[in-house]
């Protein structure tokens, strides 16, 4: 064969593979003539694309196409061994030879590891019911090893460990705790060791006097008490997330809702988690299934099944559905696992090659120092420089070429020795909000703060570190209804400040509250309406504070809160407020394409007879009417 004619049989080997995988993906099964045809070539030209590639002796397993995906296949051996197998074709001397020096003689690397796991086990404090069997480690009947691994599993009498000699202390020692986890990878026999234990017990139990052989005694499920994680996103406003730490509680069993399945299986498992506010709302949507369980702890949150699909690999569309409980048992996690979740206590355990944003990932997980332990050699990480950090390149440039441009402007950010802030905010219940009222730093920035519909009760404490309360209305009757103002003053500007003129109108459900105060020279008054409450009865005490004001003296007059008046041009009542306003010499200071409500409506208004005065609106979390605030400035 020329060098021409290769490369042509190279090439229909890279178009048969291509084709094939096409095929594959269907996952339909043809006979190998109908390959043939459909690949458009005959068998002598198939079988020299296929060695075109080959650079030592292979054996080719004749097999379907739709088994192409089964490793070594061998039918007899499939059907007796029930699960996924690897295994190795010895086809030259040299290969057979060192398979059989191999498994006759141990490396010393794994006989020095197995040493080292028998110093380790006489070091153990762990109790002798409590048991660890990896499969993956432990010599048995259930594992077959490749060829060309380091470790070759020699078959010794020790192979019978699990079953014959748990046994005997599970039926000698019945009032201890048992504990045996199995553990190995997938195929190593877990399922065929659990099921012969399972089969032991239960001919054991329903030989026992007084019981009934129908009855099941031992069913193999996950141990109670024990550590796990929630490995799903279950419910994350609620706290239950990926990696959300737990302690299995209790195991309940059902049938799902499928046809012919009368199967009893897992349905829900309860777990404790380590906040008592984590599941809460979980808690309470499923308290009818929690009381149907009878779980009388109220800090046991129940787990579903839930479904999850994956493709069954990257070249098919095949689609698989996984229903399973969403917990792993864990003591420890991965660093990129333990992502989104904060602990009280952690321990990292540090090796050569935790990377510096690992290192900060892990720390950043814990609440404090204090709960902050390290396991093995720490070494500060390089300080990061422009030269070798892309992100502290990426914030240098954010910092110097690229800031963001609030369209809001907040109370601490013109805050100085020569102007005064005042406030004023609709709280809908500050006996609700009153520590999200404290925590504020744009609250408590201001030098007056002016709040409505309190909610408030005259035995209410309301106090706030360096402000003093200057008037303060509260609800009539026991019921807390929207009804009660308040002001605060910070106790350094108390002196220069003087309450000129406070009104409230009363009737029934409708009730309007206007209060006048002086300070430095200018008058600050605040306003709230009810929404049913007349305008007349507003604007006879406006007029009154107004005439207040200037009776003092005092020309300036900044009127600011709740009108619950619409600015819209064509409302009736807005057009009175407004005439009522430009007579008094008073003009709209906010912007009016501004909405003060999550309502799409403006009805948070101010007014001044100084148009220069400064007014704005900002954000609150708490309430649906936004906070409006205005700038004065001190001579």
């Amino acid at each position: 064969m020329n060098e021409q004619d290769k490369v042509s049989v190279k090439k229909l080997h890279s178009e048969i593979k291509e084709i094939t995988e096409v095929i594959a993906r269907t996952d339909e099964d043809c006979t190998f003539d109908e390959y043939l045809a459909y690949l458009n070539i005959d068998e002598q030209s198939y079988l020299m694309a296929l060695r075109s590639k080959l650079k030592r002796p292979t054996v080719f397993l004749k097999r379907n196409l739709n088994e192409r995906r089964i490793n070594a296949y061998n039918r007899e051996m499939l059907q007796l061994w029930e699960a996924h197998m690897d295994m190795q074709l010895v086809v030259s001397p040299y290969g057979c030879v060192k398979y059989i020096v191999s498994y006759v003689s141990k490396s010393q690397k794994d006989v020095d590891l197995m040493e080292e796991d028998e110093e380790n086990d006489e070091e153990s404090t762990v109790a002798p019911q409590f048991r660890i069997l990896d499969l993956n480690e432990t010599p048995s009947d259930f594992q077959l090893e490749m060829p060309h691994t380091e470790k070759i599993v020699s078959q010794t009498e020790a192979s019978r460990f699990p079953l014959p000699n748990l046994l005997p202390e599970i039926k000698t020692n019945p009032s201890e705790p048992f504990y045996h986890f199995i553990s190995g990878g997938a195929g190593v026999g877990k399922s065929l060791l659990i099921n012969s234990i399972k089969q032991v017990l239960e001919r054991f139990w329903i030989h026992q006097p007084n019981n009934k052989p129908d009855d099941i005694h031992i069913l193999p499920i996950a141990p109670t008490e024990t550590k796990y994680i929630v490995s799903h996103n279950i419910a994350v406003p609620d706290g239950i997330s990926n990696g959300s730490p737990c302690i299995l509680k209790k195991v309940i069993y059902g049938q799902l809702c499928e046809k012919g399945n009368r199967e009893q299986i897992p349905i829900r498992a309860y777990v404790q988690f380590e906040k008592e506010t984590t599941g809460e709302k979980t808690r309470q949507k499923l308290k009818n299934i929690i009381q149907a369980d009878g779980i009388a702890d109220k800090t046991w949150t129940p787990i579903q099944r839930i479904c999850r699909s994956f493709s069954l690999n990257e070249n098919t569309h095949i689609q698989v559905t996984r229903n399973q409980l969403p917990l792993l048992p864990s003591n420890a996690q991965t660093i990129h696992c333990s992502q989104s979740c904060t602990y009280k206590n952690i321990l990292v355990f540090i090796t050569k090659n935790l990377s510096r944003k690992l290192l900060y990932t892990a720390f950043s997980r814990v609440e404090s120092l204090q709960g902050l332990h390290i396991s093995g050699i720490y070494k500060k990480p390089i300080r990061a420089t422009i030269e070798n950090d892309p992100s502290l390149r990426e914030m240098i440039r954010m910092r110097s070429e690229a800031q963001l441009q609030f369209s809001l402007t907040f109370p601490e950010e013109v805050k100085n020795d020569k102007n005064i802030i005042a406030l004023f905010h609709n709280v809908r219940s500050l006996n609700l909000h009153f520590p999200n009222v404290c925590s504020d730093r744009t609250l408590m920035a201001c030098d007056i703060i002016m709040l409505a519909e309190t909610w408030s009760q005259p035995a209410d404490r309301y106090e706030i570190d360096n402000f003093t309360i200057v008037y303060r209305t509260d609800c009539a009757s026991t019921k807390r209804k929207a009804f009660g103002t308040l002001i605060y003053v910070k106790s350094a500007l108390l002196p220069h400040i003087n309450i000129l003129f406070q009104n409230e109108s009363i009737s029934g459900t409708n009730h309007s509250t206007v209060v006048a105060l002086t300070v430095c020279s200018k008058t600050v008054i605040m306003v709230y309406k009810s929404p049913k409450c007349q305008w007349l009865v507003l604007q006879q005490q406006l007029q009154q504070a107004i005439n207040t004001s200037l009776q003092n003296n005092v020309h300036e007059i900044a009127i600011m809160g709740d009108f619950n008046i619409k600015y819209q041009v064509s409302d009736p009542n807005f057009k009175n407020l407004n005439d009522f306003m430009i007579q008094n010499n008073c003009f709209m200071i906010l912007d009016p394409t501004k909405v003060s409500t999550d309502h799409n409506s403006l009805i948070d208004l101010c007014f001044s007879t100084n148009p220069l005065t400064n007014a704005f609106i900002f954000e609150s979390v708490t309430s649906d009417h936004k906070p409006i605030w205005i700038e004065l400035i001190n001579p």
